[in-house]
């Protein structure tokens, strides 16, 4: 584990912004038996892998099932992938060959998901495109025809089959990749990708490259006549967010210094700007809504996840363990339980626990901890 060196970003000035989209963007049309909002549709056009069969009426099928104990399987009807494990070197693309009997399935009804976006993404027509190196899973899903097919009661209608996609990438080198193994370490807490950090990891971006500045956000906003204007101007503009991501509501962040002690948010579901400022600790200084202009706008977005981004990128030293922004008797409290490796306990934000700066968490760090809280309540 290293420590990233982090002063000169508690004193640097505002400098620019960064961007929208990512390497490999996932679609976002989502029907109802989706999973999650990287699904993207697929229709019989889009294919030559669509069995479009012979017969004009087909037979009706009766989907069986068993009194034996376990788990039924369920009756494919010839829904199967050609290919179901495949290999890319990153920035390569593949189709997955699907093997689909239309005569049992509605073929417009086919359905594109990974789990892991940033590893590969999938398009409508059921293309894969590798993005970054690991492992990401594939899960297509089509719909039968209930006219052909005769369910079981509360039978599900959907089928499904999963490719596993194992993505290599021989152009980083060893610290490249231990570098983008630590920077997914934190991504992991936050349900969302530092893209701008990634760019830069990779190769794609200069370290020092310009970032947006909150000025030439206003003119975007003043010069658009709606928020898809104003982020299609933002996308030109910069490549890369600094985040990207969120649970239930997505946020997409530009920092407009190497810290993002000040940046502007993109509230996406709610169409939203907002200009915020953060204390040194990631606390929360001041806000602004940027887009749209209204009067007595209340606060709609989550200061704690905003903190949280900017503590586990920072590796805010400060005993704020689990990344709230505060450092308190409830981070000495995690600490302790994970010492005594209760099961529930996990350290969010583990380098703000290294109190000797040794890299290492362990008994030593917990009275540092507890000293360090005295004094600030003295």
């Amino acid at each position: 584990m290293m420590k990233k060196n982090v002063l000169s970003c508690m004193t640097a000035g505002m400098l620019s912004l960064s961007l929208f989209t990512g390497i490999c963007p996932a679609a976002n049309l989502t029907p109802a038996y989706a999973e999650n909002d990287s699904a993207a549709y697929r229709t019989a056009a889009d294919s030559e892998e669509v069995n479009t069969g012979t017969q004009t009426t087909a037979p009706v099928q009766t989907a069986t099932t068993t009194k034996d104990a376990g788990p039924q399987v369920p009756e494919m009807y010839g829904f199967a992938l050609e290919t179901p494990e495949i290999i890319l070197q990153v920035g390569a693309s593949q189709k997955l060959h699907v093997l689909l009997d239309s005569q049992y399935y509605h073929a417009e009804s086919l359905v594109y998901v990974s789990d892991s976006g940033k590893v590969a993404s999938v398009s409508a027509d059921g293309t894969v495109s590798a993005c970054s190196e690991g492992t990401a899973h594939i899960k297509v899903s089509a719909k039968l025809n209930a006219d052909n097919v005769e369910l079981m009661p509360n039978e599900s209608p959907v089928r499904s089959v999963t490719a596993t996609v194992t993505v290599v990438d021989d152009t980083l080198t060893a610290e490249q990749k231990t570098a983008l193994q630590e920077l997914e370490q934190k991504e992991n807490w936050l349900i969302g990708e530092f893209r701008r950090e990634r760019a830069v990891i990779r190769g794609e971006l200069a370290p020092d490259a310009p970032r947006l500045t909150h000025d030439e956000v206003n003119a975007f906003i003043e010069s658009s006549d709606s928020f898809e204007a104003v982020m299609q101007k933002l996308q030109d503009a910069q490549a890369y967010p600094d985040y990207f991501g969120g649970s239930g509501v997505t946020l997409i962040e530009y920092w407009l210094d190497d810290c993002g002690t000040e940046k502007v948010i993109v509230i996406l579901e709610q169409q939203e700007l907002v200009h915020i400022r953060l204390n040194p600790d990631g606390s929360q200084n001041a806000w602004d809504l940027l887009y749209p202009v209204r009067q007595n706008h209340a606060q709609s977005f989550d200061s704690a996840a905003v903190t949280r981004v900017y503590t586990l990128f920072n590796e805010i030293a400060d005993g704020d363990v689990n990344a709230d922004g505060t450092f308190r008797i409830a981070d000495a409290v995690l600490l302790q339980k994970w010492l005594l490796d209760y099961p529930d306990a996990k350290l969010i934000n583990w380098k703000a626990a290294d109190f000797k700066k040794d890299n290492q968490i362990n008994a030593v760090d917990f009275t540092l901890m507890k000293r360090e809280l005295l004094n600030k309540q003295a």
